[in-house]
């Protein structure tokens, strides 16, 4: 029997004995989930630096607050 999975990004998975297999996808496909990783990376690192930079001026601020003298 064979029976189809649908996952998010658009692809099909086929299965016809329990392991599932992806049909080959065109140029164009390949592309777009090659920028979505791209797009997904770099919102990651932005992500990590934004949180890090904030960490790093809140343990200033709290540094140089009077109540911790």
């Amino acid at each position: 029997m064979l029976r189809s999975l649908w996952l998010l990004d658009g692809r099909q998975l086929h299965s016809s004995a329990g392991s599932f297999t992806t049909p080959q996808t065109t140029g164009a496909m390949n592309l777009a989930l090659v920028h979505d990783r791209l797009h997904i990376k770099s919102f990651w690192e932005k992500r990590i630096h934004n949180d890090t930079e904030h960490a790093h001026n809140e343990e200033e601020r709290r540094n140089r607050s009077a109540l911790g003298k």
